[in-house]
């Protein structure tokens, strides 16, 4: 190597792109401290866009109410017995085990408590299970019992056939929106 080559250090050139970077980034600080407090969770996700942006998007998407497992998490934490007892009735739509069969639905499960989490569908017995998880993590004593009950040929549709309304509303702000715009 040549030891007589000097690299050029021009301090000048490096403080001009110092400033420009600052001077560029000056402009977002007082949005950002001074923003108004809108009490909606901002998402921050890890890595690189787009799949930066796609985590915070499954983020903000968890926080719908009709995300099944976090409302489901969140009844446990109020303790409210009757909440939980009418998530578990209304919320959750009854299915038999076997297609066009509705015998044997007190014993069978059919997708387990996961599967009801991901779909809000369950056979009696599941709505059973599921209702005791929920009441033993919140620390309701509770078990399962089985009972045969005898409906009429008419009483049958209403069970099954019901409309489950859940509303799909992700608490996502609009600076968020903005946010994922830019960066996709």
């Amino acid at each position: 190597m040549n030891k007589d080559i000097k690299q050029s250090h021009d301090p000048s050139r490096r403080d001009f792109f110092n400033t420009v970077a600052l001077a560029s980034l000056a402009p977002f600080v007082p949005l950002s401290v001074v923003s108004c407090g809108d009490g909606l969770p901002t998402f921050v996700g890890t890595g690189k866009a787009p799949f930066k942006v796609w985590e915070e998007m499954i983020q903000a998407v968890m926080t719908s109410p009709d995300y099944l497992p976090g409302r489901m998490e969140r009844l446990i934490a109020s303790k409210d017995l009757q909440a939980m007892y009418h998530f578990v009735r209304d919320e959750i739509i009854l299915v038999p085990n076997r297609p066009k069969n509705i015998s044997g639905m007190g014993r069978e499960m059919k997708w387990g408590l996961e599967g009801v989490m991901r779909c809000g569908m369950a056979t009696p017995r599941e709505k059973a299970e599921l209702l005791n998880k929920m009441y033993l993590e919140a620390g309701i004593q509770s078990k399962v019992v089985f009972e045969t009950t005898d409906f009429t040929i008419e009483e049958v549709p209403a069970l099954f056939l019901r409309p489950v309304e859940r509303e799909f509303a992700p608490k996502i702000s609009k600076k968020q929106l903005r946010n994922w715009k830019k960066e996709m």
